[in-house]
């Protein structure tokens, strides 16, 4: 592995999606070394961990969490569930991730983004792409449908 390290937020895969999975898996077999933020420890970190990744149970909420995780990364890939705590979720990460001195952040943005958005959660999809602008730890933004191999490279070749 190199020396760089990508902590990858919702690297198990949950009920919503597994784009964190795939992202692990995807670097993982570019020779890139992960640091998988999971949840809870289970078979899914456990397939994870198989393949190379440094697992790390976590809270996406709890700001010492995020704080440890993110010390020693070089880039991080955050996705966070359409569920309730998105912008303290993100407020966090961009705090842990500024103080760690990351350089790239991916940010899954699962919905439309806009100030102007139909409904509360595309909103707060807006607010968070502007707090980790405004971290100025190198955010790129992408849609689910975006995601993919260049999002992948861009974590990789930081």
């Amino acid at each position: 592995m190199q020396d760089r390290m990508v902590l990858v937020t919702g690297a198990s895969g949950g009920r919503q999606g597994k784009t964190g999975r795939h992202v692990c898996e995807m670097l993982l077999a570019r020779g890139i070394a992960v640091r998988a933020f999971v949840h809870r420890i289970d078979e899914r970190s456990d397939h994870l961990r198989g393949l190379g990744a440094e697992i790390f149970e976590g809270d996406l909420l709890d700001i010492r969490s995020v704080q440890r995780a993110a010390q020693g990364a070089s880039s991080i890939y955050f996705a966070y569930p359409v569920q309730d705590g998105l912008l303290d979720a993100t407020a966090t990460m961009a705090l842990a991730a500024r103080e760690a001195g990351v350089s790239r952040l991916i940010n899954l943005v699962m919905l439309q983004s806009s100030p102007d958005a139909p409904t509360p959660r595309m909103r707060q999809n807006y607010l968070s792409e502007q707090v980790f602008d405004w971290a100025a730890i190198g955010a790129v933004h992408v849609q689910g449908s975006e995601l993919g191999l260049t999002a992948v490279c861009g974590l990789a070749e930081v």
